[in-house]
């Protein structure tokens, strides 16, 4: 996990290193709001003919910074994360569907990504497609009951995102940027390790949508 926090962040350096030498350039930040579901494992119960999965769903709000370089997106977030168990029990016929939910706690998290686009420039207004990758590092948590919640960083995730941005121009250098992106994040550690607990068991796939509001000047 380490590594792959030091070669996404050098990658992010290295882009941003690149930017000096490719105007026009921009940077700016605001505000962003992720919500992430289907982060866990799935028990097929293939004796009962149903289907069990436990998931948690992340829901979290904050801020982020971008730098681009026309084609090329990098950016940095700090959010506050709500995490919440979800199980459910589906086409068994020895036990009626169910669904639970849990509160887990809070986190605070730093994203990292990289994201290409491609603008087309439509005067007051530009439209760009999204599509990029990112690693949402759980730094810490805190349980219900204001507990550190152990093995946090394990709910940590590598993610591949795309959409669609927007860009309105104040003045000639200011403009609001807003985009809205569809994530798919590759289970978690924990979600491997409590798949690999169960005969059957299998990770799945985490998604959801992201969605940013931002102020941004132009060099």
């Amino acid at each position: 996990m380490k590594k792959g926090i030091f070669f996404l962040a050098l990658l992010v350096f290295v882009t941003l290193g690149a930017f000096a030498e490719l105007p026009p350039m921009s940077a700016g930040g605001g505000l962003l709001f992720d919500m992430s579901f289907r982060n866990g494992y799935e028990d097929p119960f293939r004796d009962w003919e149903g289907t069990f999965t436990q998931t948690v769903k992340n829901t979290s709000f904050g801020g982020f910074g971008f730098f681009d370089a026309t084609f090329v997106e990098a950016n940095i977030s700090f959010a506050y994360g709500f995490l919440t168990y979800v199980e459910k029990l589906k086409g068994s016929k020895n036990e009626e569907d169910y669904r639970e939910t849990e509160e887990i706690g809070t986190v605070m998290q730093l994203g990292l990504g990289i994201m290409v686009k491609y603008p087309f420039d439509m005067g007051t207004i530009t439209v760009f497609p999204l599509f990029g990758i990112n690693y949402n590092f759980i730094l810490s948590g805190k349980d219900t009951d204001g507990n550190d919640i152990s093995d946090v960083k394990d709910f940590s995730q590598f993610g591949v995102l795309g959409g669609l941005g927007l860009d309105f121009n104040l003045t000639n250098n200011l403009f609001l940027r807003g985009s809205a992106l569809l994530h798919v994040r590759i289970p978690s550690k924990s979600s491997r390790d409590q798949a690999d607990e169960i005969r059957g068991g299998r990770p799945i796939l985490g998604f959801g949508p992201l969605v940013r509001l931002a102020v941004g000047y132009r060099f």
